[in-house]
């Protein structure tokens, strides 16, 4: 499981100091990210995707609070759910939070662990003082 926590590490990294080489890099060629809204395949185009969105946003903090990977050795195969937050400073000067979960999928290629799919469940997103809606219900 180390090799996924230094994965996450690496992709939180990289959206906090809006580096978009070292977060492509963190995908498998043929990865599949899917925001919900927004569904973009290949590593390139998801790449693409991020600089874009990121583009309009003058500060992040992306942390993840908890997780749990199972990998299969064998296959080069497993999956996840991590617990994520998001905090943003918008160019109006607003603040913006986002918490949810991505379930995962990695996958390993030439003995290098990769996000193959992540798909992003938000559980919040609003203002930062938390008195937004909540997304889902019980």
């Amino acid at each position: 499981m180390q090799e996924i926590q230094d994965l996450i590490h690496r992709y939180a990294d990289a959206v906090c100091r809006f580096d978009g080489a070292q977060w492509q890099s963190t995908w498998a060629p043929d990865g599949v990210w899917d925001m919900g809204r927004t569904k973009v395949e290949g590593r390139e185009a998801i790449g693409e995707t991020w600089t874009s969105i990121m583009s309009g946003i003058p500060q992040v903090f992306h942390v993840y609070y908890n997780g749990t990977a199972e990998l299969d050795e064998a296959a080069g195969t497993g999956t996840g759910r991590w617990y994520v937050g998001e905090f943003l400073h918008m160019p109006d000067g607003s603040t913006v939070a986002m918490y949810g979960f991505y379930d995962d999928e990695y996958v390993r290629v030439d003995g290098e662990w990769f996000f193959h799919t992540r798909m992003l469940t938000p559980l919040y997103r609003g203002a930062a003082d938390m008195s937004g809606d909540f997304l889902l219900k019980h």
